[in-house]
């Protein structure tokens, strides 16, 4: 996982970590079944911060 320390000193700010989310057309295709691992366990996870 990245150090967030380290971003904040190379000049990021306001890093907030974004967890995966299934858009509710997703859901509706595919039921909550199917996501259900992913959701689970996810996969990934965005960061989102500025400069």
């Amino acid at each position: 996982m990245l150090d967030e320390q380290s971003l904040r000193a190379a000049g990021f700010c306001e890093l907030e970590w974004v967890p995966l989310q299934i858009s509710e057309e997703g859901l509706r295709e595919f039921g909550e079944d199917f996501w259900a691992d992913a959701l689970a366990h996810p996969p990934l996870e965005l960061l989102r911060c500025r400069a």
